[in-house]
């Protein structure tokens, strides 16, 4: 079964919104759940909907990219990709641990590559969730199977 990632697009441009809307929607494992045009929009849908993606542009009215990820806290912070017209920001955007910039205009083949990464990010952190249960599940099941034995 192939897991379903939930993502949310957030541009203060609407054709790079519905760019990004057609390409994810090409992706079988991905859904859209939220599209937001400006920070404040996107905090709510974040908090919210709890996705596993955030394609979020640097520079947008009120509050950037960066004010977004600062308003949700480390903890509540999906994957991101920086989707952006302005190269400057690179070292900025993995510093606040983005996994991928996509730097505006991109191609199809720019975006599919992006994706792929983001791909493989969001199962190594489905793994790395899972082993961090595993001993708990373990337990748990240990003591079940004891106490069928003592009943």
């Amino acid at each position: 079964m192939t897991e379903v990632w939930r993502a949310v697009i957030v541009d203060d441009e609407p054709p790079a919104r519905q760019t990004l809307r057609l390409l994810l929607a090409r992706e079988r494992d991905f859904t859209l759940v939220a599209e937001c045009a400006h920070g404040r929009e996107a905090v709510a849908a974040v908090t919210a909907m709890r996705p596993d993606l955030l394609l979020i542009d640097v520079r947008m009215p009120g509050l950037d990219g960066f004010a977004v990820l600062r308003e949700l806290g480390a903890d509540a912070v999906p994957a991101i990709v920086f989707v952006t017209a302005y190269g400057r920001y690179a070292a900025q955007a993995f510093e606040q641990h983005a996994i991928e910039y996509l730097l505006k205009p991109f191609t199809d083949e720019r975006f599919a590559d992006v994706v792929e990464h983001v791909r493989r990010r969001l199962r190594e952190r489905a793994l790395a969730s899972l082993g961090e249960q595993l001993p708990s599940l373990l337990a748990e099941n240990a003591s079940r199977a004891s106490r069928r034995q003592l009943v």
